[in-house]
């Protein structure tokens, strides 16, 4: 199994996050739908990138996964995302970075 976590400064489409999940075959959150709601850049509760700069909301760190994949049938691993969240509170507390 590997997983492959952190700022990655990429989005969805972009050629590192295509090498990572075409030719590594590495596999992300497929929840679209929710990744307004993980923004990492440009959310207004990020203290470097807050949403009074004028970006715009995006997901740029990522998870990824990739399973062991099955040479003989009931070996190896499948893994999925189960859940995605902010662990962090918004911003950081007396601290008023721009």
């Amino acid at each position: 199994m590997v997983v492959y976590a952190g700022d990655l400064n990429t989005e969805r489409g972009d050629l590192p996050w295509r090498v990572l999940t075409q030719l590594g075959r590495m596999n992300a959150y497929e929840g679209r739908e929710e990744e307004s709601s993980v923004a990492s850049y440009g959310d207004a509760g990020n203290s470097y990138s807050g949403g009074e700069g004028g970006y715009r909301p995006v997901m740029i760190d990522h998870v990824l996964h990739r399973g062991r994949r099955r040479r003989r049938r009931g070996l190896g691993w499948k893994t999925e995302t189960a859940r995605v969240w902010k662990p962090m509170p918004s911003k950081v507390p007396g601290r008023p970075f721009r």
